[in-house]
């Protein structure tokens, strides 16, 4: 049933506004809210959302329980949705991340049996073309998280069809292989993850039958978890935003009492989470276009 839910959260809310806000949470708050053109498909939930090149690209996902191959995209002020080529396999649940102009699309649920997906696939947003020569993750897996440093993605807990994964995942990008790293301390999926001085953040989630406050840091070099202070709220399906050195900010996702229209930023000199007294525009969770925060 929460899978369920997430779904519908995730459908009913992206499609009307692309919300981020930026500058300094501790003495204002701007915001910027770009209301996207009536969705074409009013029952797609479970998708996967990126932006690269002026675009935001929507892909996957499920109609009832009947996951999609479909991929859209809306060029930032665009009046209308575009068909943009499907993928090769239909998926529910994936993930997405940008590497250069490559949509890398991993994992997920094709909603035909109880095992996720290890495949991938790679959207080139320069020729219009899908290609499948990265090799399946180790574990199928769908609602984890990603992040990227370097010549790696990192792929961080989720759920594998029949339980909560705290296991992850390293693909290197030159030599186009999947390694197993350090699993987290905790099981969690419907978690974020971004990189913040080096080091990667993993938050909130599903896990141990409620929304997760733990938040744990990967340090890709010596391959080793450490816990960081608690958010003040657990969060699950939240946005976070990183600009890599000064902001790590956690917004909205579901917490226990439903959406949230909370967020969260995280004081690198004290090591403690801060609750914000803005609210978001809308509860939901939301994809954070660091574009837009220059």
């Amino acid at each position: 049933t929460i899978k369920r839910r997430e779904l519908n959260l995730h459908s009913t809310t992206f499609c009307r506004h692309f919300t981020c806000r930026a500058n300094n949470y501790s003495q204002k708050t701007e915001s910027v809210s770009v209301l996207v053109p009536k969705w074409p498909e009013d029952d797609l939930g479970g998708f996967c959302a990126a932006l690269v090149n002026g675009a935001i690209h929507v892909i996957g996902g499920a109609i009832g329980i009947k996951a999609q191959k479909s991929h859209y995209m809306l060029p930032l002020g665009a009046k209308e949705w575009q068909h943009a080529p499907d993928m090769g396999v239909a998926r529910q649940c994936a993930s997405c991340i940008v590497v250069d102009r490559d949509i890398y699309v991993i994992g997920g649920d094709d909603s035909l049996s109880n095992r996720c997906l290890a495949s991938c696939e790679v959207f080139n947003t320069v020729t219009g073309e899908w290609r499948r020569n990265v090799p399946d993750m180790i574990e199928g897996r769908c609602h984890f998280a990603l992040s990227r440093i370097g010549d790696a993605i990192f792929v961080f807990g989720g759920w594998n069809g029949e339980n909560c994964l705290s296991t992850c995942e390293r693909y290197n990008l030159e030599e186009n292989q999947w390694s197993v790293i350090q699993p987290m301390k905790y099981e969690r999926y419907g978690c974020s993850a971004s990189t913040f001085r080096n080091q990667i953040f993993v938050v909130g989630g599903w896990g141990t039958g409620s929304t997760l406050k733990a938040v744990e840091m990967y340090d890709v070099v010596s391959n080793q978890w450490s816990s960081v202070a608690d958010l003040k709220k657990g969060h699950s399906y939240c946005a976070i935003y990183s600009d890599g050195r000064e902001t790590l900010l956690v917004a909205g996702g579901l917490c226990m009492d439903g959406p949230s229209d909370t967020m969260e930023r995280f004081d690198a000199e004290t090591g403690e989470w801060i609750l914000l007294p803005q609210k978001m525009l809308h509860p939901i969770n939301t994809l954070v276009n660091p574009q837009l925060m220059q």
